[in-house]
Parts: structure tokens; C-alpha cells; sequence
């Protein structure tokens, strides 16, 4: 699992579900960022940059303080606010990672419609109000405007029952879970619906899932060739399908790649520190490679992810006590996106795992086996065997699911 949990285009709108990832003709790529202007004004903008360092250097630029990355480079592939700046705006933008359910997803959809056609709805509401205060009889102009006036919430009532979005949503859950077979007949289903090439990616990582390793290579492999797609992303992503068949040496030697073709992208750096952890090997490069990343620019979900894989080097350097500190710190910052993406939960059960580990060295096997407990299912839905059955020996219980 990659770094990124959002590096595929799950959310923030269906718009963004359905957009190419063609790259523009000045070769820059969109982020989105919030800081501090310097009358203490808050604000989120988009800044057009070809980097997630560049970004944040233009903010710095401008005397503005306090600055948040909330795209990083690989999320930068995907977003695409310029497009739908008419209606989504870049804080908007931003607000689709937290949750929000059904009512929420209506209400904002419903206050757009309102504010884009307020004065429209303002000469309704005020013929209606003049009628109503001179006792005008009810008629015909009375129920259009209270039609008018109600349209847009029952449009959005009704348009966010099911979007684009939404399904995308119920489909990465499948992915989260390893549910494989499902996941190749809802990629069937959804042709036309998503871009051809995030079917592709999830079939293959399905394909691999099942012990068909390549015949999923198979399907992705046209995708080396994409003009659209930066060469280091295919390599980030063709880990992905090796580590669903836990062929971590593949899984490796692509972020491998993805790392030679972009080596100060910190996304890749701390991905390939995740692969050689993964693998308990070379902890002083993993090191190396965490302190490259922590140089660049890292955003809000990033971070916390640099947190919990330097907390996962401790632990394999022998550190259980400041391992378990990092790890829950890692831990504390991602949770707050998890609604965002059913693929961060698999990203936190993995650290979950590893905090059980360090709680277990330290000797608090009750707080390890909680732990332990809550990531089980999904190492065991992903058959993560070699880390469930690390964690059976170090908390010493035994399986509760085959």
C-alpha cells in the first residue's frame, strides 16, 4: 500500500472521480495549500507549481505564514480544482476529505445552487412575500415561486442518493478489504463510469490478489506507455500490485523505479523506506530516505505518515518506547482523514500492527493485543501473513481467523 491513500482519484467530487489526469501544456501541476496571510486572515488557495516544494516556496514568496501543503506530488496528479473553480472553490475542495454524510452532501450541494442563483431566488421570495403581505389570492404564481424557491434542495436530495463519487467510494471499499472477486465484477460494471485506466490498476491489484500475479501485470502493462500519466507514478502504482500478491521483491525493486525517475519526490522517498521496513532490511538507508523526505515539503496526510514509518525504523531498530510514540502520533494525524478513503483504514491497520509490536516489546500485551486486534481483520482479508503471524509471537496468542 502506498504512501498516498489518495493517490488515486476516490474523492472530492465526481467531477474529480471521472477527470483525465492529462497534464497541462505548461507542465505545472495544481496544489491545494492554506496559510495565514499577514493581517491574520486565514486562507486556502490553489497555486499552480511544479512541485509540492515549489508550492509552498510561492506561498513563503508572498510573506504568507503558517503553511499547510495539503496536496502532495502524487495527489497533485489528480487535482484538477481549475476545472470546476466555477463552483468548487479551493477550500471547498479541501472540505471533501472529511466526512460527510448524506444530509451534509445535500446541504452543500443545495447552498452552491442557492448562492450561484440568489437573485433569481431573492426576486421569488420577494414577489411571494408582496402577495402574501397584500393578501393576493393563491394562484399560479404563488406555487412557482415556492417551486423555484425548493428546487434546488429537492435536486440535490435526489442527485446525491448516488453519484460518481459515491460508487467510486463502495468500490475502493472492496479494494480495502481484498474482497477480489468483487472487485473484478464491479470493475465490469463500472466501464465508461471511470477512467479506463483506474480499472486497470484495480484489476490488476484484484488479479494479483488472487494469485493470478500475471495476468495483472498483464493488464496494466499498456499503462508504461501512458502519455498522460508521469513514469514514476506507473511504478508507484505497479508496487501496489505486487504487494497484493506479497511479492515484496517486486513490490520493492518498482518504487525502486518510481524513486530513480523522481528521487526528491517525498511520497516515492518514503514509500521505498516503507518497502525495505516492510522486508527488515537496510534500516540505515529507510533512515536516509526518512530524513530526504522529512527535506521536502510534506502535507497534512503525509506527514503523519513520515511519523509512523520513522516509528516503524525504531521499532526495528531495537527503540520500542520512542517507536510507540511515533507510531501513535502517525496514527492520531491519519485518523482524522480516514473517512476520506476506505484505503486509509488499510494503511492504518498496517501501522496499528506495528504499534501492537512495539506495546508488545515494552511489555503492555494487553494495550498490544487491542491493537493487535483491531488491524487483524484486514492483514488477514490481505494476507498479511508474515506481519499477523510477527504479531501472534510477539503478543503470544493465537489465530482467531484462518
Amino acid at each position: 500500500m502506498t504512501a498516498n491513500p489518495f493517490q488515486s482519484p476516490e474523492e472530492p467530487s465526481a467531477a474529480r472521480a471521472l477527470n483525465d489526469i492529462a497534464p497541462r501544456a505548461d507542465g505545472l501541476r495544481e496544489y491545494i495549500l492554506s496559510a495565514k496571510s499577514e493581517a491574520g486572515r486565514q486562507i486556502t488557495e490553489r497555486v499552480d507549481a511544479a512541485s509540492a516544494d515549489a508550492a509552498v516556496e510561492t506561498l513563503r514568496r508572498r510573506g504568507l505564514s503558517e503553511i499547510v501543503l495539503h496536496t502532495d506530488d502524487v495527489g497533485a496528479v489528480y487535482t484538477q480544482q481549475s476545472k470546476i473553480e466555477k463552483h468548487i472553490s479551493p477550500k471547498d475542495y479541501l472540505s471533501f476529505r472529511q466526512p460527510r454524510g448524506y444530509l451534509g452532501r445535500v446541504a452543500f450541494v443545495a447552498r452552491k445552487i442557492y448562492a450561484q442563483n440568489w437573485k433569481w431566488d431573492l426576486g421569488f421570495l420577494v414577489v411571494l412575500a408582496a402577495r402574501r403581505w397584500t393578501d393576493a389570492p393563491w394562484g399560479l404564481l404563488d406555487y412557482s415561486a415556492i417551486g423555484v424557491l425548493l428546487l434546488p434542495l429537492a435536486w440535490a436530495s435526489v442527485s446525491q442518493v448516488s453519484t460518481p463519487a459515491l460508487v467510486y467510494h463502495k468500490f475502493l471499499e472492496l479494494v480495502a478489504w481484498g474482497r477480489w472477486n468483487e472487485v473484478l465484477q464491479e470493475s465490469d460494471r463500472l466501464q465508461g463510469r471511470l477512467p479506463e485506466r483506474e480499472i486497470r490498476w484495480h484489476r490488476a491489484k484484484a488479479l494479483a490478489g488472487l494469485g493470478r500475479l500475471p495476468e495483472g501485470l498483464e493488464v496494466v502493462a499498456p499503462l508504461a506507455s501512458d502519455p498522460d500519466a508521469p513514469q514514476w507514478l506507473y511504478f508507484s502504482r505497479l508496487s501496489d500490485v505486487y504487494a497484493m500478491a506479497n511479492d515484496w521483491e517486486g513490490a520493492l525493486t518498482s518504487v525502486e523505479k518510481a524513486l530513480a525517475i523522481a528521487p526528491d519526490n517525498a511520497t516515492i522517498l518514503i514509500d521505498v523506506a516503507m518497502s525495505l521496513l516492510q522486508r527488515q532490511r537496510d534500516l540505515p538507508r529507510a533512515r536516509q530516505l526518512l530524513e530526504q523526505a522529512r527535506r521536502h515539503a510534506l502535507s497534512d496526510v503525509l506527514a503523519p505518515v513520515a511519523e509512523a514509518a520513522e516509528g516503524m525504523l525504531l521499532l526495528e531498530e531495537h527503540k520500542p518506547d520512542q517507536a510507540s510514540v511515533k507510531l501513535e502520533a502517525g496514527l492520531a494525524g491519519l485518523n482524522k482523514f480516514r473517512a476520506a478513503s476506505p484505503l486509509m483504514g488499510a494503511l492504518l491497520d498496517r501501522f496499528r500492527a506495528y504499534l501492537a509490536l512495539a506495546l508488545a516489546a515494552l511489555g503492555e500485551h494487553a494495550a498490544a493485543e487491542r491493537e493487535f486486534r483491531l488491524a487483524e481483520p484486514r492483514l488477514v482479508a490481505l494476507r498479511r501473513d508474515e506481519l499477523l503471524a510477527r504479531c501472534r509471537q510477539a503478543i503470544v496468542i493465537a489465530p482467531t481467523t484462518a
